[in-house]
């Protein structure tokens, strides 16, 4: 997200970076330290327990996917289920694939992390590689592991309903669904704050809001058949361009907008949300999710707009390139002028880099400074990225995008137990085909 700032504020109440580093690895204090007879290099760390140190960490990390009726595979939520699937916990959690979080530390500082911090991964796969000892449920658990970054949740002024139940399409293990909504806006309002509900957490993957202008509405309409939606993969699948408003993963927060700025809301445009139904493990599942969004009337001081960086037209991925790329840079000066807007220097909040089942890696610059880098692209785990301190832009900057991806033969998807062979890929909404986008 970007809002505009006055050249006169460049001068005062810039903000620095905070360091992203954590402590690395686990400082063990033995009892009585500096007087103990024991030798130190004798001292030995205390055994570690279920009840006392695993536990707080799996519900910290963990157990907001991996419940009961969660969008995790199975429940991570009592000692005889950890003992069972301690296996894969260890091998998710030492491949860094659990929690899921993509972007490396070389990214600028961000927001609502989810990654584990060093101290407390070295702890659980200790207590793994120790044997699990349960430990006494009288014990106090550990209180020392910092909680999940919180965000107040959106007055719900607007909430989006479909009214019914969806029961997503089974016969592939991913259905990609758009539901439809009018807000009947008759004037231009603005968004502060929303939130996702999901109906049912154990095949609700993820969600995204769109705002689709005026001009689009009768394409949108006639994809909404009976208004039952419709399918949908990557986006809306507008001609135009729609302004993604809102994102939902398993484990995410409500979005608000930083202080004194706003989205606007056009009059006559239409919401669209799309859900990400995983059916793998829940075959005969409904769902019913909903969207809260908090409103006003009152013009903010800064307006946000969300900027699409991308080049569609450049975007060709040769059949068995294992290490096909594209890279994509144009000022912000163009960029802000293809939207009407002004020249001039502004604030960027967040990045969302997207690309489909191709892609291997992706990085969003700023003239050469790093602001992200997903080193392992999932196309099952993307998010928006918000930053820590907001980055202070100029129009002469060059926004940057570089997407890597493997089109080799064995990378290719399988249909009904075939692997497909290599094909060229091209720019566009379907499951085949690719994209090279992100959002500022």
């Amino acid at each position: 997200m970007l809002h505009r700032m006055p050249l006169s504020s460049l001068t005062k109440g810039r903000q620095g970076f905070v360091g992203a580093g954590w402590l690395g690895g686990l400082l063990l204090l033995g009892l009585g330290a500096g007087c103990s007879e024991t030798p130190p290099d004798q001292n030995i760390a205390q055994p570690l327990s279920y009840r006392h140190d695993a536990q707080p960490l799996l519900d910290r990390y963990c157990n907001s996917c991996h419940t009961a009726g969660g969008i995790g595979p199975f429940a991570l939520q009592d000692y005889a289920s950890v003992q069972r699937y301690a296996p894969l916990i260890k091998s998710a959690v030492e491949s860094n694939r659990m929690p899921p979080w993509m972007p490396s530390d070389a990214s600028l500082p961000l927001n609502y992390s989810r990654k584990m911090r060093p101290e407390d991964k070295d702890a659980l796969l200790r207590w793994l590689a120790e044997g699990m000892a349960e430990g006494d449920p009288s014990v106090t658990a550990r209180t020392d592991i910092p909680a999940a970054e919180t965000v107040a949740p959106p007055r719900a002024d607007l909430t989006l309903d479909f009214g019914q139940d969806y029961t997503p399409v089974t016969q592939r293990p991913d259905d990609y669904h758009c539901f439809v909504f009018d807000p009947k806006l008759t004037a231009d309002t603005y968004m502060v704050a929303g939130t996702v509900v999901p109906g049912n957490r154990s095949i609700v993957h993820h969600a995204l809001l769109f705002e689709i202008p005026e001009t689009d509405a009768a394409a949108i309409q006639a994809k909404n058949v009976n208004n039952q939606g419709y399918t949908c993969y990557g986006g809306p699948g507008t001609p135009g361009r729609p302004v993604t408003l809102l994102g939902w993963v398993p484990g995410g927060v409500p979005m608000r907008t930083p202080a004194g700025t706003a989205l606007r809301l056009h009059k006559g445009s239409l919401l669209v949300m799309q859900l990400h139904y995983n059916t793998t493990v829940v075959k005969d599942g409904k769902d019913r999710t909903q969207a809260q969004i908090e409103l006003t009337t009152t013009p903010p001081q800064h307006e946000l707009y969300v900027m699409p960086l991308a080049q569609p037209k450049g975007l060709k991925l040769a059949a068995g390139d294992a290490s096909a790329r594209q890279d994509v840079s144009f000022p912000l000066s163009l960029i802000t002028g293809l939207f009407g807007l002004p020249i001039g220097d502004y604030k960027m909040y967040s990045a969302a880099p997207h690309m489909h089942t191709l892609g291997k890696r992706v990085t969003v610059s700023v003239s050469g400074k790093l602001v992200v880098e997903l080193p392992k692209w999932d196309f099952h785990w993307q998010q928006t990225y918000g930053l820590k301190d907001p980055l202070v832009l100029k129009s002469s900057d060059l926004m940057q995008l570089t997407c890597e991806y493997d089109n080799s033969a064995a990378n290719q998807p399988v249909i009904d137990g075939v692997q497909q062979p290599p094909k060229d890929v091209a720019w566009g909404e379907g499951t085949a085909d690719e994209m090279c986008l992100n959002y500022f």
